[in-house]
């Protein structure tokens, strides 16, 4: 994920190519990189937890699909803060590129580091020839980074567009990339617009445009400022409301050991709109309590260490379950995803906190 890559990469990118300017073409004030915003390390924090629950709740069982949709504004929370912080800062092709380019070789590495988990874990067998794919297709929870890569690649044209779009062209950008990357992607996910899917099918759309809309939407509220209170609760109001219509249905559309992840995805309006209202209501309830927007160094060390803690918890929650005999899809579910959420992010976290003091292992984790 692009804003799991820690600060103090970005910190040291910005002393070596860009100095300590504070201000960008076209007078858009900068989101400096060297200062520490308190809530974007809350956030990350919060939606790095929320990441573990959704792999710890992957049962069919209905408590566990609750935990699951329920967990689900976490992805869209990253991508919304990877555009409020990446957009404005008007990084050149050759940095997005080399962005991309760690990305890709963090999926790689971790996807071959997996890989000899699995085989000493007796999980697979090796076989040459299944090696090269599994390095770029699996394991399925390292999808992110080639989506976060991908945006990389087209930040520097969106950086322009972020720059120079008046606010009513920025809103027009918006409601067309939430409008084709949700509700209508949903629905021909589902199946029952078989006509328009046929249609969507010849005009070549991408399946970006979803998170294409939470990283403009990110750059939004850095160029025009947070919604106005009572517009920030309508957001609050509709992320509750998404929540809601998740959770119910995808618990009317799951049969009996089978869950329908058609609106569990993460480009479904109710988990996108979740996404948006925990963004904003953290983005403005710490900056009221906290009027300087520090970070305090227990959670800017928790916040360094999100990226680790995303690549590493399977690893954690498969150990987890084979010392303590509790199987994913246990009828406590009520009980053990919590549990086995709050040891895996622990784990992972204690592991990566000492990870990142070692050279060889810091830029992996």
């Amino acid at each position: 994920m692009i804003l799991l890559v820690s600060y103090d990469k970005l910190i040291e990118e910005d002393s070596k190519e860009t100095g300590a300017e504070g201000m960008q073409h076209g007078g858009i004030p900068e989101k400096n990189a060297k200062t520490r915003d308190g809530d974007a390390d809350f956030l990350r924090c919060i939606a790095s937890f929320f990441v573990v629950m959704i792999h710890a709740a992957s049962a069919n069982t209905t408590a566990a699909i609750v935990f699951d949709a329920f967990a689900r504004f976490s992805v869209p929370v990253f991508v919304l803060i990877s555009g409020y912080y990446l957009l404005p800062r008007g990084d050149s092709p050759r940095r997005c590129f080399r962005r991309a380019g760690r990305l890709f070789g963090l999926m790689l590495a971790w996807s071959f580091l997996t890989y000899l988990y699995e085989l000493s874990a007796g999980l697979r067998a090796f076989r040459i020839r299944e090696l090269a794919c599994y390095l770029f297709t699996e394991p399925v929870h390292l999808w992110y980074l080639c989506a976060a890569a991908a945006l990389a690649f087209f930040t520097p044209a969106l950086s322009v567009f972020f720059r120079a779009a008046s606010r009513s062209e920025y809103r027009y950008a918006l409601g067309l990339t939430f409008l084709l990357g949700s509700p209508v992607l949903i629905l021909v996910r589902s199946g029952w617009a078989p006509t328009l899917a046929v249609f969507l099918e010849r005009t070549k759309l991408p399946y970006l445009l979803g998170f294409l809309f939470l990283y403009l939407a990110g750059g939004y509220f850095a160029r025009f400022g947070l919604p106005e209170r009572q517009n920030r609760f309508a957001v609050y109001v509709a992320g509750l409301l998404g929540v809601g219509m998740t959770v119910s249905c995808t618990l009317l559309l799951s049969s009996v050991g089978e869950k329908n992840e058609l609106l569990l995805s993460f480009f479904a309006p109710g988990v996108i709109v979740a996404g948006l209202a925990v963004f904003l209501l953290v983005k403005a309830g710490y900056t009221a309590r906290y009027p300087t927007n520090a970070s305090c160094p227990a959670l800017r060390v928790l916040s360094d260490c999100t990226l680790g803690i995303y690549v590493l918890h399977p690893i954690m929650l498969d150990l987890f379950d084979r010392v303590t005999g509790l199987a994913p899809d246990s009828p406590y579910a009520l009980l053990t995803v919590p549990l086995r959420t709050m040891v895996a992010f622990l784990l992972s976290f204690v592991i990566v906190f000492f990870l990142r003091r070692v050279p060889v292992f810091r830029r992996m984790v």
